[in-house]
C-alpha cells in the first residue's frame, strides 16, 4: 500500500489535520456562511502582503540594528 511505499516513519498528524476541514462541507447548505467565507478568503491576499512588507521592515531594522550594534559590547558583562 502507501504507507509501505512512503515508509514506517510516515507522519499520520498531517493527515489527521486535513479532517479539521470537513466542517468546510457544510458551507455549501448555508448562504450566509457562504458570504463570510468568500469574505474571508479575498481578504487572505491584502493581508498576506502586508504581512510580507511588514517581514521586510522588520528584516530591515534588525539589519541596520545589528550594523549599528557590532562590536560595541564585547567585554561589557564581567560576572
Amino acid at each position: 500500500g502507501i504507507l509501505a511505499t512512503v515508509g514506517a516513519d510516515f507522519d499520520l498528524r498531517t493527515l489527521r489535520a486535513v479532517r479539521v476541514l470537513r466542517p468546510l462541507k457544510l458551507v455549501s447548505g448555508i448562504p450566509s456562511l457562504q458570504v463570510v467565507l468568500k469574505s474571508i478568503m479575498k481578504a487572505m491576499v491584502p493581508l498576506l502582503q502586508i504581512g510580507l512588507l511588514l517581514f521586510f521592515a522588520i528584516l530591515m531594522f534588525a539589519i541596520i540594528g545589528l550594523d549599528f550594534y557590532m562590536g560595541r559590547f564585547h567585554q561589557t558583562c564581567f560576572w
